[in-house]
């Protein structure tokens, strides 16, 4: 089978049933924000056995997630941190939906993130905090402003 067949299925149900955010870490600066911290790719079902190739591709386990009394049990797959350049870069060229544009943003910011990684040993410098900021706030420009774009010009291979 022609590899290009597997990675366009896992960014067709990663449209539908993926997440990828960028979660804030640290404690507030003394305006009250928190910095950007890291990129977290997830995706869940309650089908286990359509998270088994995100595990065989990219490696990790699919974990039992319980969800209330009355909707039965879930799964989730977490993509690894050795794997999300990987991931971001097999699957952009297949995304149509807003989660383009955050693998798009994610791709820039993970190099920087472990450029600059301090493990918490001390504070980042103004300059780090303020581009953290920025791509944060480049990452979910469409939170608020509820237009969407999608892209159109969907190949067929």
């Amino acid at each position: 089978m022609n590899r290009d067949k597997p990675i366009a299925w896992l960014a067709g149900f990663f449209e539908g049933e993926g997440s990828i955010t960028l979660s804030k870490s640290g404690t507030p600066r003394g305006d009250g924000r928190y910095v950007a911290g890291n990129v977290k790719i997830s995706v869940s079902n309650t089908v286990p056995e359509l998270l088994e190739p995100f595990s065989l591709i990219y490696g990790s386990s699919v974990k039992t997630v319980r969800r209330s009394r009355h909707r039965g049990l879930s799964y989730s797959w977490v993509c690894p941190s050795v794997s999300k350049v990987k991931m971001l870069t097999d699957l952009l060229p297949y995304l149509v939906s807003v989660k383009r544009h955050k693998f798009e943003v994610a791709l820039r910011y993970l190099p920087r993130l472990r450029e600059v990684h301090t493990s918490g040993r001390s504070p980042l410098g103004e300059v780090e905090v303020n581009r953290r900021l920025l791509i944060y706030r480049e990452f979910y420009k469409y939170r608020d402003n509820k237009e969407v774009t999608y892209d159109r010009s969907i190949r067929s291979t």
